[in-house]
Protein backbone atom coordinates (compact mmCIF):
# COMPACT_ATOMS: atom_id res chain seq x y z
CA UNK A 1 0.00 0.00 0.00
CA UNK A 2 1.43 3.35 -1.19
CA UNK A 3 1.09 6.50 1.72
CA UNK A 4 0.75 9.63 -0.06
CA UNK A 5 1.98 13.16 1.68
CA UNK A 6 -0.27 16.00 2.06
CA UNK A 7 0.50 19.09 -0.75
CA UNK A 8 1.44 21.10 2.21
CA UNK A 9 4.13 18.65 3.60
CA UNK A 10 5.69 17.39 0.41
CA UNK A 11 9.26 18.59 -0.68
CA UNK A 12 9.98 20.47 -4.15
CA UNK A 13 12.97 20.37 -5.84
CA UNK A 14 13.29 22.62 -8.24
CA UNK A 15 14.34 21.93 -11.98
CA UNK A 16 17.97 22.17 -12.38
CA UNK A 17 18.02 19.30 -9.61
CA UNK A 18 15.56 17.43 -11.12
CA UNK A 19 17.43 17.08 -14.18
CA UNK A 20 20.64 16.05 -12.03
CA UNK A 21 18.08 13.42 -9.92
CA UNK A 22 16.92 11.61 -13.12
CA UNK A 23 19.74 11.99 -15.29
CA UNK A 24 18.48 13.72 -18.12
CA UNK A 25 19.24 17.15 -19.41
CA UNK A 26 17.73 20.13 -18.76
CA UNK A 27 16.09 20.46 -22.14
CA UNK A 28 14.96 16.93 -22.32
CA UNK A 29 13.44 17.07 -18.21
CA UNK A 30 11.85 20.65 -19.85
CA UNK A 31 9.79 18.79 -22.88
CA UNK A 32 8.82 16.30 -21.10
CA UNK A 33 7.38 17.71 -18.15
CA UNK A 34 5.16 19.66 -20.23
CA UNK A 35 4.05 16.89 -22.00
CA UNK A 36 3.17 15.33 -19.55
CA UNK A 37 1.77 18.37 -17.73
CA UNK A 38 3.77 17.87 -14.69
CA UNK A 39 5.38 20.38 -12.41
CA UNK A 40 3.92 23.60 -11.11
CA UNK A 41 5.57 27.29 -11.34
CA UNK A 42 6.67 28.51 -8.11
CA UNK A 43 7.83 31.65 -6.81
CA UNK A 44 11.24 32.46 -5.72
CA UNK A 45 13.15 35.81 -5.42
CA UNK A 46 14.01 36.43 -8.95
CA UNK A 47 11.12 35.24 -10.32
CA UNK A 48 9.52 31.95 -10.79
CA UNK A 49 10.41 28.90 -11.30
CA UNK A 50 9.08 25.05 -12.07
CA UNK A 51 9.56 22.64 -9.15
CA UNK A 52 8.83 19.21 -8.62
CA UNK A 53 7.40 16.49 -6.13
CA UNK A 54 9.50 13.48 -5.86
CA UNK A 55 6.40 11.60 -6.96
CA UNK A 56 6.60 13.60 -10.34
CA UNK A 57 9.98 12.75 -10.92
CA UNK A 58 9.38 9.16 -10.46
CA UNK A 59 6.87 9.27 -13.31
CA UNK A 60 9.09 11.46 -15.06
CA UNK A 61 12.07 8.95 -15.26
CA UNK A 62 8.97 5.98 -15.90
CA UNK A 63 8.45 8.17 -19.05
CA UNK A 64 11.67 8.64 -20.44
CA UNK A 65 12.54 5.23 -19.70
CA UNK A 66 9.52 4.16 -21.91
CA UNK A 67 10.72 6.36 -24.71
CA UNK A 68 13.86 5.48 -24.77
CA UNK A 69 12.93 1.90 -26.26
Amino acid sequence: MKSFTSPETQSFVDERRAAVLTGLSLVRLRKLSRQARLGHLARNGAGKQRVFTYQELHLLCRIASNGAR
